[in-house]
């Protein structure tokens, strides 16, 4: 008899998640090809489409999970990220 608890990053890919994960896909391009240009002399220009990007990338993971712990984990992914792209802008007292 085995003791343990089954635990796994399991992902699927069905039309709905496919569907989806396009729409992620094309958003996040056209909010880069735009966000490229409005901050391209920002000091923090480096970190706010690396956080973009992993924003993105769980998003993505977020709809293609396949069990509830791994939704759970892209789900807190997707707002911790969230929390960081709004940090970009902590220099300026009006975002403050």
């Amino acid at each position: 008899m085995e003791s343990g608890l089954a635990v796994g990053l399991d992902f699927v890919v069905d039309g709905l998640s496919l569907f989806f994960g396009l729409i992620i896909s094309v958003s996040v391009f056209f909010v880069t090809l735009f966000a490229a240009e409005y901050t391209r002399d920002h000091p923090h220009y480096d970190r706010f489409f690396t956080f973009l990007h992993l924003f993105s990338l769980a998003m993505i993971g977020m709809v293609l999970s396949d069990n509830q712990l791994t939704l759970c984990v892209f789900w807190e992914l997707t707002t911790v990220l969230s929390l960081l792209l709004f940090g970009c802008e902590s220099d300026s007292e009006t975002a403050r």
